[in-house]
């Protein structure tokens, strides 16, 4: 029953080919890639059909003004929630999803998603 819990059991596993290993691992890298980039920066899986819906962790927030010129910069959407003393859902989803302006400083800004795949 405790056969395979301890780090002191024998292993059973079979010995790995890593010439098998690397020669599917070259046929895999080979194939065209799943994902389109679209001209609006939206990222469309192709295997799926269907857009990719990035995490929260993944996302570069720009602010811009009314002459779209850049202000800030904020690696995730809790930095920059944290430096304009808003949540993250209205960042989130008020700002960025909807486009609605933020007034800070006698200005207009905006916020824009960039998508930063690693």
């Amino acid at each position: 029953m405790n056969n395979n819990r301890l780090s002191t059991s024998k292993s059973t596993a079979s010995p790995v080919d890593r010439q098998h290993l690397n020669l599917e691992i070259m046929k895999i890298l080979a194939r065209p890639s799943n994902l389109e980039r679209l001209a609006d920066g939206r990222i469309f899986i192709k295997s799926l059909n269907k857009f990719y819906n990035p995490a929260r962790g993944l996302n570069i927030v720009e602010v811009m003004d009314e002459d779209n010129n850049l202000i800030y910069t904020f690696n995730s959407i809790t930095a920059c929630a944290k430096f304009f003393g808003l949540s993250n859902d209205v960042v989130s989803r008020t700002l960025l999803t909807k486009g609605k302006p933020l007034f800070r400083d006698s200005k207009w800004l905006y916020l824009k998603r960039v998508t930063n795949l690693k």
